[in-house]
């Protein structure tokens, strides 16, 4: 089911799933996860697609697509690297979920364009990851891309870098404990998140512009002040 997340821990906004009853726990803002309401359950996984109709899980698909955009615009645009644990949930529940990813179940013949072979300095800059349309790769071989050599160490790739933030609960949590690859993975994410979401977000048809712009009124509508002026938007 994906990695355990426990109860009491600091947590990105995302849905997560009680391993004990199933029930489902949403928190709309990085916030301390809370033991499950239902039976107090402390140990949660990334939210399950278990038993759910074809319609709900599109549903769910939408929400996360939606929140994904969200955190992309303020991650790259606004630079609030607060927000690359959300990115990096997301990419976890689409991509990386093991069985229960949606984006497979969804479009079961997605591809990713492929990265340039052409490393500098022994990076794959961000916007050389999908510079050849013309070549496509599997979600599995898109995971598992290297974007960092380290010559006799283990390089650093895609699923690294989403498991690490999903794991260190995001960028904020880096400490001189951490191992060096954590460490790059980590200090790295709020660079490629964005570019991977972009990507996925265009191959499936969704205009970024367009909807970022629908979902910024949406926040602007949800937050209004009817007594005067407007409410802090997150």
């Amino acid at each position: 089911m994906g990695c355990e997340i426990y109860a009491n821990n600091m947590v990105p906004a995302g849905s997560y799933i009680c391993l004990n009853c199933k029930k489902e726990t949403v928190l709309h803002l990085k916030d301390y996860l809370p033991p499950c309401n239902a039976c107090g359950g402390d140990v949660f996984a990334l939210n399950a697609m278990i038993d759910l109709s074809e319609e709900e899980i599109k549903k769910k698909f939408t929400e996360i697509t939606e929140l994904m955009i969200m955190a992309t615009y303020f991650t790259e645009e606004m630079k609030m690297d607060g927000f690359v644990p959300v990115l990096a949930l997301n990419l976890k529940m689409l991509l990386a979920n093991d069985a229960e990813s949606l984006l497979p179940r969804l479009f079961p013949n997605f591809t990713f364009d492929k990265a340039t072979p052409n490393y500098k300095n022994n990076i794959v800059m961000p916007d050389e990851l999908f510079a050849l349309p013309f070549e496509q790769i599997r979600i599995d071989e898109f995971l598992n891309q290297t974007v960092v050599f380290r010559g006799n160490r283990e390089p650093i790739t895609v699923i690294k870098m989403i498991d690490t933030v999903v794991e260190k609960q995001g960028i904020h949590a880096i400490k001189e404990s951490m191992h060096e690859d954590e460490y790059l993975s980590a200090s790295s994410a709020k660079f490629y998140f964005p570019v991977i979401a972009k990507h996925i977000i265009r191959k499936i048809g969704i205009n970024y512009e367009e909807k970022i712009k629908e979902i910024l009124f949406k926040i602007q509508i949800k937050n209004f002040n009817p007594s005067g002026g407007e409410s802090p938007v997150i």
